[in-house]
């Protein structure tokens, strides 16, 4: 699941800040080009569902043009967390 946290987004695409694609072309078109700048986003989904994937791409995507971008990471699940690298 991806969400965002509200920010009083502009409801007209064309008002929108410049979006950062996600480096997924077909969930760009889906997201109307992307992810809006400046704001925060929380993905949530079951292991194996892609999450730190299109973390990673995103992050691959923005390097390649130049912007800094983070990753914050949570494991719920302390059993699951053992042996785990910090992104995995």
């Amino acid at each position: 699941m991806l969400e965002s946290v509200p920010d009083s987004p502009p409801t007209d695409l064309s008002t929108r800040l410049t979006d950062a694609q996600t480096g997924t072309k077909g969930l760009d078109d889906v997201l109307g080009g992307g992810l809006t700048r400046n704001r925060l986003y929380v993905v949530e989904g079951v292991p194996g569902s892609g999450k730190t994937t299109l973390a990673l791409r995103f992050l691959t995507e923005g390097a390649q043009t130049g912007r800094a971008g983070a990753v914050h990471h949570v494991v719920r699940n302390r059993r699951r967390a053992a042996g785990r690298s910090p992104i995995a």
